[in-house]
């Protein structure tokens, strides 16, 4: 968990709501990982959305950060992306990558950031720049979002940020049937991974659930050593997605190939 807590905050992260408690009757390690056996049986959604909410106060000036973060993905492969982070440095940024019969692929990219904005529409067909031109961008939305994604896709995933909190990390699992797990992990007394470490987690909790063998919903706060708060909410779900681009794309596009 520390690597988590700790994580949340360093990056750019709205005031959040607590998970709820009802999580259901209390359950064992072997249910859970039998539970962990089936998820892994079933097909890989091919439809996801995804978002997640982020706030805190980090560092001895205990500066304030919050974000919004967004991915859906359809399950012909188009994707569309959100981030809305504010701190010392704000930006917010919409990425829309969808199939196109015309130009094969097309990428477009909106950036509002440092009170100037620019809009770019790339299309892929007989562009031998394509990938080379949307890699930051979608390095930077990957790691805002499709991280977070994967970090919370199984509960072993999630477990996996318990590393080195062993000893200060008490770890319950809670079922409402036979498709529906939680995990709630508790960090009490943790203590630096690094006798360097200026900051770290001392305290948190981490509550994620798990419906129709799929990630639904997670929630992490943490206080740190230095007094500040952070906290976390993710949800996903798996309905049909259709990703569409915003009108005037193709105008755009025309005037970046000139």
């Amino acid at each position: 968990m520390k690597k988590l807590l700790k994580t949340l905050l360093f990056i750019p992260v709205i005031a959040l709501s607590a998970c709820g408690e009802n999580l259901g009757k209390e359950a064992d390690a072997q249910a859970a990982q039998q539970y962990q056996a089936q998820m892994a049986a079933v097909e890989e959604a091919k439809n996801v959305t995804f978002s997640m909410t982020m706030s805190g106060t980090g560092g001895p000036q205990k500066i304030a950060t919050s974000g919004t973060y967004k991915m859906k993905q359809a399950e012909n492969g188009d994707v569309y992306y959100y981030l809305n982070a504010k701190s010392q440095v704000s930006y917010k940024i919409e990425i829309y990558r969808v199939k196109n019969e015309k130009y094969e692929e097309v990428t477009y990219v909106k950036v509002a950031q440092a009170g100037q904005s620019y809009t770019l529409a790339y299309g892929k067909k007989d562009n031998a720049l394509y990938e080379e031109q949307i890699e930051d961008y979608l390095m930077t939305a990957e790691l805002a979002t499709g991280v977070f994604y994967a970090a919370f896709a199984s509960p072993d995933a999630a477990l996996d940020y318990l590393d080195g909190d062993e000893n200060n990390t008490t770890v319950t699992y809670y079922s409402n049937g036979e498709k529906n797990l939680s995990i709630k992990a508790v960090l009490k007394d943790g203590q630096p991974e690094n006798e360097d470490d200026e900051e770290y987690s001392v305290s948190g909790q981490l509550v994620a659930t798990y419906n129709d063998y799929r990630f639904a919903s997670a929630s992490v706060s943490s206080t740190s050593n230095l007094g500040n708060k952070s906290s976390a909410k993710l949800s996903a779900s798996y309905g049909k997605v259709s990703i569409s681009l915003p009108s005037g794309w193709e105008n755009l596009l025309n005037k970046a190939a000139k």
